[in-house]
């Protein structure tokens, strides 16, 4: 074979090979079958609403992939808020609703309610979004009479502020019912409920008015309302009791001085 046919051989060899590596792999990334989360709204937000009320919203999740979407779970921290979805499977293309109901009931100033929407989008398992809201009227004079009872002790929002600590005493009572707007330390949560801890609960006037906020709510924090049976709320006299010792306790041990 002379030289020109050898180079032709050659040349031809090298285009086949250019064109072969041109050519996208059937098992790219452009061609692999996913499903696909797209959520057109990551965020709403109702503005001023009043207390006490429910408060809708939809937002329309679609898969943008080219697999069925499965939707796995839809959670919130908050029993107030409840999203409930259409359907859990999404073919490719498809939108479905997913409504969110948020009750404003013992809520006051800025709220915000994330929902984490978790699905088998490879490259987004978990996705949120966000409920926000200005509630302008809060609850005033509660736990004042037997005949009235706070919403907070009722509906959804009992699956926080009862049921948890139903058969506690002390500590875990506190965590059950308390530590959601007190926080786990007691230590308050800035906008939401004050500090229990670290206070002299061995003065008797400081420990008598605290348990009279517990029992019969406070004037001062219009958002807590009584927890003593007799002012509807769903806690016996010695459960109050129990709560205020700890709260006692927790001051001791926070005020102890540190050692080395």
């Amino acid at each position: 074979m002379n030289k020109s046919a050898t180079l032709c051989l050659l040349l031809v060899a090298a285009a086949s090979a250019c064109i072969t590596l041109k050519q996208p792999s059937e098992a790219g990334p452009h061609n692999i079958l996913l499903p696909e989360i797209s959520i057109a709204e990551k965020e709403f937000n109702f503005g001023k609403v009043s207390e006490g009320v429910e408060t809708r919203h939809v937002f329309k999740i679609t898969n943008t992939g080219k697999k069925t979407l499965k939707i796995f779970k839809t959670e919130v921290k908050c029993g107030c808020t409840v999203p409930k979805l259409k359907k859990d499977e999404i073919a490719p293309g498809e939108t479905v609703d997913l409504e969110v109901v948020m009750d404003t009931s013992m809520k006051q100033g800025n709220i915000s309610k994330p929902i984490t929407i978790t699905s088998n989008d490879p490259l987004h398992r978990q996705s949120v979004i966000l409920l926000k809201a200005q509630v302008r009227s809060p609850h005033a004079e509660l736990g004042t009479g037997e005949e009235r009872v706070a919403k907070i002790f009722t509906g959804r929002c009992a699956a926080c502020h009862v049921e948890k600590g139903k058969g506690k005493i002390g500590e875990d009572l506190f965590l059950a019912d308390c530590s959601m707007c007190h926080g786990f330390r007691a230590r308050g949560v800035p906008g939401v409920a004050p500090a229990l801890v670290p206070f002299d609960y061995h003065q008797k006037d400081f420990a008598s008015a605290m348990r009279k906020i517990i029992a019969y709510g406070s004037k001062s924090h219009r958002s807590m309302p009584g927890y003593l049976k007799s002012s509807g709320g769903p806690l016996s006299d010695s459960e109050i009791d129990s709560l205020v010792d700890y709260l006692r306790w927790k001051s001791d041990l926070d005020l102890k001085p540190k050692t080395n």
